[in-house]
């Protein structure tokens, strides 16, 4: 049925993503064990991707960051978007203001995989 295959088209990218963003030191949710939904991929950057973000994007001011203030997480995906070539959006806005501040949402990032085969890769 179509949505098998819509199932097996975001489910094969999804892993594609998945594989790329172990690679170069991210850490995924195991989707055999956790539910996952949408198109979006919840990881968390490891220390040395962490310690890549160039220091002029860490706790910059940022009207946008939940506090004015850019955490690790905008950091990482403003650095990624201005010097790496990879969109992403950062999870703070996904807790409370009161959690982001004190760092729950530091180490997160949301990647997209409704992309195609030749973007992901």
């Amino acid at each position: 049925s179509y949505y098998e295959y819509l199932k097996a088209k975001y489910t094969r990218k999804r892993d594609l993503l998945v594989g790329a963003l172990k690679e170069v030191g991210f850490a995924v949710p195991n989707y055999e064990i956790t539910p996952g939904g949408g198109f979006f991929i919840f990881a968390r950057a490891g220390r040395e991707i962490a310690d890549m973000i160039p220091q002029k994007y860490i706790m910059a001011k940022n009207e946008a960051a939940p506090g004015g203030v850019a955490r690790q997480d905008w950091a990482l995906c403003q650095w990624m978007a201005e010097e790496v070539g990879l969109l992403c959006i950062p999870s703070s806005p996904f807790f409370s203001l009161d959690k982001a501040e004190q760092g729950a949402s530091d180490s997160f990032i949301r990647v997209a995989f409704c992309k195609n085969d030749e973007t992901i890769e």
